[in-house]
């Protein structure tokens, strides 16, 4: 299927920062799982609690957000425990197909195409003999009557030079809209904050 007006996308602006952004935070499951929705500031407060604070922010967190939202996220999230282990067996949602399907949910479309001298998307032979011999694995997102595609080649997102704004206001919808809280913003921030008082690390 030709998808019209498509647009090419590296690795976006909103997945790049979540990759770097309070990396600080290891061994930490839930962060690394929830690191793609988070906000900025979110991200920099969490890093700064106690073991006992980061446990009193997870349940804020959800318990800020819409149900549905929280029951979407756990079926992606098992979703790519099951599909993207053979990525990652310990940390699946953190390789690039996990992160992008974490946030933004199945695409509309996929496809394939093979690249001569690219090394196949599932080998693990080393001799690249894979049943699907596929080097290029394409996702397309439909969004605001365009499509914004990511591009993995290997087990990686294609980067490129340039990020166009569609793409980051796709991920902005996602965390901010579909994942972004329910109640009044202000209070949950000063709920955040409190917590930061009572079980700064």
């Amino acid at each position: 299927m030709k998808l019209p007006g498509a647009l090419l996308l590296g690795l976006s602006a909103g997945l790049a920062a979540a990759c770097f952004a309070g990396s600080g935070v290891r061994g930490d499951e839930w962060h690394g799982q929830h690191l793609v929705l988070l906000q900025d500031w979110e991200k920099k407060i969490y890093a700064r609690l106690s073991p006992e604070g980061r446990l009193r922010f997870q349940t804020l967190f959800w318990d800020s957000r819409d149900e549905d939202s929280q029951l979407e996220f756990w079926d992606r999230l098992e979703h790519v425990r099951t599909v993207y282990k053979i990525e990652s067996a310990w940390n699946p949602w953190n390789t690039d197909r996990g992160r992008v399907y974490l946030l933004n949910g199945p695409p509309q479309e996929i496809s394939f195409q093979a690249l001569p001298g690219i090394r196949p998307l599932y080998s693990n032979d080393p001799g690249y003999d894979d049943a699907l011999g596929i080097a290029t694995e394409v996702w397309s997102y439909s969004y605001r009557n365009r499509f914004v595609r990511y591009i993995f080649i290997g087990r990686r997102l294609q980067q490129q030079v340039y990020l166009n704004t569609d793409v980051r206001d796709l991920e902005k919808e996602n965390r901010q809209v579909y994942f972004g809280i329910t109640i009044e913003p202000e209070e949950y921030r000063n709920d955040v904050l409190a917590l930061l008082e009572k079980f700064r690390r």
